[in-house]
């Protein structure tokens, strides 16, 4: 589950601990009952509610809570024309745009800013097609005005310019402190509920973004952290030993001057020095056991360019690991990696028990399989892994699937259950309790149906 990389670095302030799963959040005259334990940190800025009755009155109800429509836009590392212009039309309150009205503003948008438009010439990147066009990080770009694009009424009374430089939270969010089970700010004395507590960045120049998605996965349990915390222990010289339970408890120990070297490289993430720490570690293994050939090392010469899900699922925690989706498992999966994930049978015990499952995905477009594509108003990239945080009921009485890109662990995404389960190339998971994931009563079926 590797390949598509990028960054998006992020302002995000820590939340604080909390002794909850559940999170009332009051809409009018409704209250929203919500279980998902949220791989999630705090942003500035508030979500608002959008009238789903027209668009007018989206917009309208946008001017009314300060959140008027882009007029500047600073690119972010790691944004393509398409999540510009997915940011945009949500400042237009359209936060699920068909395809035709996310080319159109992306066309637009590439037309007002023709003299900081990019070609991308190579045509031999899997993920980067030839020709693609793109705009330079931190870019400063100006938004059309797209009520007429967009077809939609222009509301009186709009006329300040908006600077956007942060990206609109997708996840209503009204008190963060009550938010259920996350990663945690770490004290000053190391003594934080969890090894990792801070935002990571997946470095643009590495695929390990299963590595970073089977951590983030653990972390949004609390049975998962107390693995984390036992498997990362920092001694007073700043030396971090790091113990994979699925390699017979092998101790691998990072030093001070090897992080700071890693920092440096730009070749890992960025955020937490333990992630950082975990990464090296895990690389030094992954060289051990298997020396690969300087071809496999063309990228960057680093070991865990390449792995699933599963792998730091059973590095961490010794246990086996359920796979289910499209792909399912073949000859050359390790012995840890069994087949039969019931997938919707997963999404519903994370839904009412949500401190019980840890699960990483990734997606497949239904058309050119190595470009990004787009899903219920989300960008996604094929052959990427993503962490699952949960399960939610959105307002439309529609479930949620909430996933967090480890580009930014600080954010969240979400897609409708049905999209989710329509566009899943492969689900990697593993229980507290092995038999939540229900793989019994999936080999029953299974001895049902081949009669023995």
């Amino acid at each position: 589950m590797s390949n598509e990389i990028q960054i998006n670095s992020v302002p995000v302030q820590k939340a604080e601990p909390t002794d909850t799963n559940k999170l009332a959040v009051n809409k009018g005259d409704t209250e929203v009952k919500q279980k998902t334990p949220l791989l999630s940190f705090k942003t500035e800025k508030p979500l608002v509610e959008l009238s789903k009755d027209n668009d007018s009155k989206k917009t309208e109800q946008v001017k009314d809570e300060g959140t008027e429509p882009i007029k500047k836009m600073k690119v972010k590392p790691g944004w393509g024309n398409q999540r510009i212009a997915i940011e945009v039309l949500k400042s237009y309150g359209i936060e699920n745009p068909t395809e035709d009205q996310i080319k159109k503003v992306q066309m637009a948008i590439e037309d007002a800013n023709a003299d900081q438009v990019k070609v991308w010439k190579l045509d031999n990147n899997r993920n980067i097609p030839k020709g693609t066009k793109y705009f330079y990080a931190n870019a400063n770009l100006t938004i059309p005005d797209l009520y007429e694009t967009l077809g939609i009424q222009n509301p009186e009374g709009v006329k300040e310019i908006k600077n956007q430089d942060d990206p609109i939270i997708s996840i209503p969010l009204e008190d963060p402190k009550k938010i259920g089970l996350q990663p945690q700010p770490k004290e000053e004395n190391g003594k934080g509920d969890c090894a990792i507590s801070n935002p990571t960045h997946q470095s643009k120049k590495t695929n390990d973004c299963w590595l970073l998605s089977g951590t983030n996965a653990l972390m949004t349990t609390d049975w998962g952290r107390e693995l984390i915390n036992e498997a990362i222990k920092k001694d007073e010289n700043g030396n971090v030993t790091i113990t994979l339970k699925g390699a017979d408890n092998k101790q691998i120990q990072v030093s001070p001057e090897e992080i700071e070297q890693a920092k440096e490289s730009g070749l890992y993430s960025n955020g937490d020095d333990n992630m950082i720490a975990l990464e090296i570690a895990i690389n030094k293994y992954k060289e051990e056991i298997n020396p690969r050939t300087d071809l496999e090392k063309e990228i960057n010469g680093l070991a865990i360019n390449w792995g699933e899900g599963y792998d730091l699922f059973h590095l961490l925690t010794g246990k086996n690991v359920l796979r289910g989706g499209a792909l399912e498992v073949g000859n050359r999966h390790p012995e840890h990696v069994q087949k039969g994930l019931d997938v919707a049978s997963a999404l519903d015990t994370m839904r009412d028990n949500p401190n019980e499952v840890a699960m990483v995905v990734s997606f497949m477009s239904k058309g050119d399989p190595f470009s990004k594509f787009v899903v219920d108003g989300v960008e996604l990239s094929p052959k990427h892994a993503y962490s699952v945080a949960g399960v939610e009921k959105g307002d439309d009485g529609k479930e949620y699937v909430v996933l967090v890109n480890p580009s930014n662990s600080g954010e969240q995404i979400r897609i409708t259950r049905e999209s989710f389960l329509d566009h899943l190339s492969a689900a990697d998971a593993i229980a507290n309790n092995d038999d939540s994931l229900k793989i019994e009563e999936y080999n029953k079926k299974l001895r049902d149906i081949l009669k023995f």
